[in-house]
């Protein structure tokens, strides 16, 4: 066989079916998070799932069922960063740019034992007030890395 298309990979939000339950023209399936959804016929024409399938759901809004031998083949789980929430990643970002401030902050202030800085020639108020923006900084820092390590350990 001579490949021709390769598919782009696809991230997606699946649930493992728990138990299904037939209808007249559909079927109830009891999913692990809790949920309850309704396969119409449509949905069901070609696959009717079993429990330990899954229902999957594309980041388009597409809505499909996939066998659990086929979606273990096809699917690996994405990595707990890449199952953050825009707004947990965007924690994780601020946390980033505050370290590298932060270290380029003490750098600056490193350099007073030096005696030839910039900071060396600053008067004593505002270097004092550069000694407390550091020590604030570290601790807003760690008040991140906690929310980060909470949000990750549920993702």
């Amino acid at each position: 066989m001579t490949a021709t298309h390769i598919a782009n990979p696809v991230r997606v939000s699946a649930v493992r079916i728990i138990e299904v339950r037939e209808f007249r023209d559909f079927l109830i399936l009891d999913l692990e998070n809790g949920n309850l959804f309704r396969a119409d016929a449509d949905m069901t024409a070609r696959y009717k799932p079993v429990s330990g399938d899954y229902l999957v759901t594309q980041e388009d809004g597409y809505v499909y069922l996939n066998p659990k031998d086929v979606f273990d083949r096809k699917y690996q789980l994405l990595p707990a960063a890449a199952r953050l929430a825009p707004h947990q990643q965007r924690v994780i970002e601020e946390k980033a740019e505050l370290d590298d401030r932060i270290q380029k902050l003490a750098v600056f202030i490193d350099t007073f034992a030096k005696g030839f800085s910039i900071f060396a020639g600053l008067p004593e108020p505002e270097r004092v007030r550069l000694y407390a923006q550091h020590r604030a900084m570290t601790t807003y820092s760690t008040i991140l890395g906690e929310r980060i390590a909470a949000f990750v350990s549920q993702a």
